[in-house]
């Protein structure tokens, strides 16, 4: 299950590896998501995986 703290550390872990000179963006993967962080993967477009199918492709920060 994806909860929005693991949207937000994705997050964190992609702008880190970008400050290092890394193209890196967000992404995640999980068997289900709670509402809350399905509202901040479709803001923020970050990519996800649920139990191995796209839910949101757009790539974003």
């Amino acid at each position: 299950m994806l909860f929005a703290g693991d949207v937000e550390r994705a997050r964190e872990r992609a702008a880190i590896l970008r400050r290092y000179g890394v193209d890196a963006y967000p992404a995640l993967a999980g068997e289900g998501i709670t509402p809350e962080a399905q509202e901040r993967v479709s803001r923020f477009g970050i990519l996800t995986l649920l139990d191995g199918a796209a839910l949101s492709r757009k790539l974003g920060t």
